[in-house]
């Protein structure tokens, strides 16, 4: 009885999986047949299956407008700029500490390194200060550029009076008061970062993004945006 079970539950696999081979083969000779591969990958058709933005009433799009040719021009940080000025505005969900709000005041920036790190973090950003971010010792050996250092926090009540005193003292901390701790909010300290740089801080030039478990070559950083001769200007 139970070598005829396993006979028969081998039989209704095979038939499954043949079943499944022919009707696989089938889509993709229809799919073949009505749309064929050069009129999916044709330059000259629209793109049925994207719309433009931002225009919601548009269905479809010309190649160019998903694929537009580089250029140096486009590649500017100005080109950036209008691009991400063109996109829809929203109101901001982030509350920054004004207590913790380091400014920019200075008229240009060449290289902003902004550092995305927990509000618990005291001891890692002082090494950092101390390290590959020691502006003292980047500002000898790079005396025409503009350099400035500044971290981004979350908010822990029970740090909050070492942050205030940090700050205090260095003036290089943003604390954004209605962001959690938790690892699951990155994509908000992100935004937050960015939000704070087009806000308050827009005669940056570069904008170095990191975290506070990374150690960067910061003199190859700097020779790299000095040399960038055609973006810088």
């Amino acid at each position: 009885m139970f070598f005829f079970s396993n006979q028969r539950y081998r039989s209704l696999s095979l038939l499954k999986i043949s079943i499944l081979s022919i009707v696989s083969v089938l889509c993709v000779i229809s799919l073949l047949t009505f749309y064929p591969l050069e009129r999916i990958c044709d330059p000259a058709e629209h793109l049925s299956w994207f719309c433009s933005w931002p225009d919601p009433q548009t269905t479809v799009c010309s190649w160019d407008d998903h694929f537009p040719t580089l250029t140096e021009t486009s590649r500017t940080p100005q080109a950036y700029h209008n691009l991400f000025s063109s996109l829809p505005k929203r109101r901001s969900s982030f509350v920054f500490n004004n207590s913790t709000l380091s400014k920019c005041n200075e008229s240009s920036i060449d290289l902003l390194i902004f550092v995305i790190s927990k509000c618990s973090h005291g001891s890692i950003r002082q090494s950092i200060r101390r390290t590959w971010a020691n502006l003292h010792l980047l500002h000898n050996h790079y005396k025409t550029l503009s350099i400035k250092l500044l971290f981004l926090v979350d908010n822990d009540s029970q740090s909050t009076q070492k942050i205030l005193l940090e700050n205090e003292y260095y003036q290089d901390i943003v604390q954004v008061i209605n962001l959690p701790e938790q690892y699951e909010f990155v994509t908000q300290r992100e935004s937050a970062l960015y939000e704070f740089v087009i806000k308050r801080c827009q005669q940056t030039r570069f904008v170095f993004k990191t975290d506070d478990d990374i150690f960067i070559n910061t003199f190859l950083l700097l020779s790299k945006v000095q040399s960038c001769e055609v973006l810088c200007r």
